[in-house]
């Protein structure tokens, strides 16, 4: 058997392996073949050496299953690596498990968002409890497809042996994100404050805030997952969320705005119902004071938000725990 046709029916029989691991191995028996021919022998003889491809392949799979197993035994859902949509829906498959559960954890943080509206440090509580509201997310994503109550996810002693993780490596989103606000306000011509912003935001400075929100968000999608499953250490988990950033950047921006997208629908359906509802029933006037509350649009946008949320698990799973980086964190 020649070389070409060795490697290619091994790529062929392990193609139930990781693309990492896959490269590792063809890489290792090209340089068989490249040691081989250099030593004198044909191809032929190294391939008989070697043995059957097939055989091969079904040892290295063996070995391949019983490292995964402990990551990926219980996973009710596998995402595909390269696929964006392939991650949403993922978020959207978790959030049909237990929607009421869901519901619950973001109408708690939604209440907690809005009792500090009027505090001057809001900005800085805001925030503060949004990276709280995402670590949850991911550990009860986590605990979902691990089939655990919601109080083995959150009260055990790996999660509160991470605490000190989480705390460091909020400190650092934190004051990354202050950068950004202060960069806006620059650009926006006002007076930085950590309150709720009285003024409207300027065009240049909202084109700013978003974009530099999605691109700050494409590179930290990953790091609650890595610190509260993984156990990774916050600076570790910030240079892999990196990393994986710089390689899945098209589908973590496709998944994010996905994400926006549903969430936008949902808002215009539940508008729309209401505009209907209003019509029918007379109370124009009471409707019209219900949309015109702030309260009732950031309660809307909250809910229907939560799969941008769970994004940062599934994504998490696409990439490091049925993906090619798997082995980063094995």
């Amino acid at each position: 058997m020649k070389q070409a046709d060795f490697i290619g029916e091994l790529r062929s029989q392990l193609s139930g392996m990781g693309e990492f691991e896959r490269k590792e191995i063809l890489l290792d028996y090209e340089e068989y073949f490249r040691d081989g021919k250099a030593s004198g022998r044909s191809e032929a003889e190294i391939a008989s050496a070697l043995g059957s491809p097939n055989q091969i392949a079904q040892d290295m799979l063996e070995q391949y299953s019983e490292q995964v197993l402990p990551v990926t035994s219980n996973a009710g859902y596998v995402t595909k690596e390269h696929s964006g949509l392939s991650w949403f829906k993922h978020a959207w498959h978790l959030c049909k498990q237990a929607p009421l559960m869901w519901a619950l954890l973001a109408a708690v943080f939604f209440v907690i968002e809005m009792t500090t509206e009027s505090s001057e440090y809001y900005l800085l509580l805001s925030y503060i409890n949004d990276a709280f509201f995402t670590y949850l997310v991911v550990l009860f994503a986590f605990g979902i497809e691990q089939n655990k109550s919601l109080l083995k996810c959150v009260f055990n002693n790996r999660n509160l042996t991470a605490l000190p993780n989480i705390f460091l490596a909020l400190l650092v989103w934190l004051l990354l994100i202050f950068v950004i606000e202060y960069t806006a306000s620059v650009i926006g011509g006002r007076d930085f404050s950590l309150a709720f912003p009285a003024a409207e935001s300027t065009w240049p400075e909202l084109i700013f805030s978003i974009l530099s929100g999605i691109f700050f968000s494409v590179f930290v999608l990953l790091i609650p997952a890595l610190i509260v499953i993984n156990e990774i250490r916050p600076v570790r988990a910030y240079q892999m969320s990196v990393i994986a950033g710089l390689q899945y950047w098209r589908q973590m921006l496709s998944a994010i705005l996905i994400s926006v997208a549903w969430g936008l629908a949902l808002v215009v359906i539940v508008l729309v119902f209401l505009a209907i509802s209003a019509s029918i029933t007379g109370l124009r006037s009471e409707m019209g004071k219900i949309l015109t509350e702030e309260f009732f649009f950031t309660a809307l946008i909250w809910f229907a938000l939560l799969p941008l949320g769970i994004i940062s698990y599934t994504a998490w799973a696409a990439i490091f725990r049925d993906g090619s980086l798997s082995h980063k964190v094995s």
